[in-house]
């Protein structure tokens, strides 16, 4: 089935990057899988009053007529996906989509998704969606996203923890990268080399060595995939992890490479 999703997500990224339109914010939420059939379902089988809170109130008491009724969690159709043979995706959400011959000046792309270059140098480009690619490949396979970046706090704070997961997941963060980093001097000498891999200071009784650096791309993919994942497919999906997610943009495949890959292959 993943296989399947990222075939068909690797020929919609090729037909949109020939005709050049970059999507801009390639994530699984926006891969649209198809449902069975409604109609003999019953109404109560997808609702569920449970799942609804009280009515919504202000605290001020006053009245907000733009204020939701009620509050109701999202109901899981899992049951209902149909990934019977031959089952079509479709790439959805288009709001953040672009021409590549005019990039906007910033894009709406999660930023545990952010590329190094979109990071460190604001470049944007159709390599922005083969980066969101590879990280999509780890996430279909291995059940969480490969780079884990809560955008909370300070901006600052947020770019420094996706700046030291690039250097463990990834490795050595380039020269050309990292000396355009504002704060690369916290964490890097001037020979590249890390001289700190937290951030802010440590609370009181904390030593650096106790805390543990992420696992390496293929040490994490091996630590997550599935069981019943082969070991020559465990290989070919690291392969392919290492050849999408590199730090220069320019020996990242395209999606064409990508399908004509996976053609010899025999993965069509």
């Amino acid at each position: 089935m993943v296989k399947s999703m990222l075939y068909q997500t690797l020929l919609g990224l090729d037909f949109l990057h020939q005709n050049g339109i970059g999507h801009g914010d390639l994530s699984p939420s926006n891969l649209l899988i198809p449902v069975k059939d409604f109609t003999s379902v019953e109404e109560r089988q997808l609702t569920r009053d449970d799942q609804v809170s009280d009515p919504v109130r202000r605290k001020d008491g006053l009245i907000d007529r733009l204020a939701p009724k009620y509050l109701a969690l999202s109901q899981p159709l899992d049951e209902y996906i149909d990934v019977a043979p031959g089952f079509k995706i479709k790439i959805s959400d288009f709001g953040g989509a672009f021409f590549l011959a005019h990039p906007p000046a910033k894009l709406v792309t999660p930023v545990a998704l952010h590329s190094p270059e979109l990071m460190f140098t604001n470049v944007i480009n159709k390599d922005q969606d083969i980066w969101c690619f590879g990280c999509l490949i780890f996430e279909l396979f291995a059940g969480r996203t490969l780079f884990v970046v809560p955008d909370m706090g300070s901006r600052e704070s947020v770019d420094d923890d996706h700046f030291l997961q690039f250097h463990d997941i990834l490795g050595l963060i380039p020269h050309a990268l990292w000396s355009k980093y504002p704060r690369a001097h916290i964490y890097y000498n001037d020979k590249g080399e890390l001289i700190k891999h937290y951030i802010g200071e440590l609370s009181s009784g904390y030593e650096s060595d106790s805390i543990d650096p992420l696992p390496p791309l293929a040490t994490a993919f091996d630590e997550e995939k599935p069981k019943d994942l082969s070991e020559e497919d465990a290989d070919n999906v690291k392969r392919l992890l290492t050849w999408i997610l590199d730090y220069d943009p320019s020996k990242r495949p395209s999606a064409g490479e990508l399908l004509r890959n996976c053609r010899c292959a025999g993965e069509e």
